[in-house]
């Protein structure tokens, strides 16, 4: 998860709140947590874009 905070400039619990929401898929193999990384991108995107309404220009 860590990881994936980094690749997206977050915090690891903003992943994990994703997952716990359902808006954020998880894969596991192992021990390991997998993310897919297009996924990751559109659902931080999305994100973003809803902040994006509460912030003035």
């Amino acid at each position: 998860m860590q990881d994936a905070a980094a690749y997206v400039c977050c915090h690891p619990k903003t992943i994990t709140r994703r997952f716990n929401d359902g808006t954020l898929n998880r894969y596991r193999m192992g021990r390991r947590i997998l993310v897919d990384l297009d996924e990751l991108d559109a659902v931080m995107e999305s994100t973003a874009s809803q902040l994006s309404r509460f912030i003035p220009h």
